[in-house]
């Protein structure tokens, strides 16, 4: 398992047969791509900000996962399609208010999956 501290805008998080953990501190992040194959990754977001805008995190897990954690007051759309897997919004709390920044978890979870949580 490797460990990453980031500040780009824009990740692409590969993991294969492994994992990865990665903690993302942009003040600005436009979205990105994360593959899991036979692997897992952890995406810790806590020191993030969102850029203005609508933004994409592409995501494909085939029998891995993905566990994202974001801030209590980024707003997310999760269009993931599941099959034989899932992956869901495990948020103790969902914003209401502003939606001036939104992340759109797009892709495919084949026997995996992965969840959003706050922490």
């Amino acid at each position: 398992t490797e460990s990453i501290d980031s500040t780009l805008d824009y990740i692409d998080d590969v993991s294969i047969l492994g994992g990865s953990n990665r903690k993302i501190k942009s003040q600005s992040f436009r979205g990105g791509k994360i593959t899991a194959i036979l692997g897992g990754c952890d995406l810790d977001f806590r020191g993030s900000s969102l850029a203005p805008g609508l933004h994409v995190l592409d995501m494909v897990t085939i029998f891995g996962g993905a566990t994202i954690i974001v801030p209590e007051d980024w707003h997310i759309k999760i269009e993931v399609t599941n099959i034989l897997g899932g992956f869901g919004d495990k948020r103790t709390s969902v914003p209401t208010e502003d939606t001036s920044k939104i992340l759109v978890i797009k892709g495919i979870a084949l026997f995996g999956g992965g969840e959003i949580k706050n922490a």
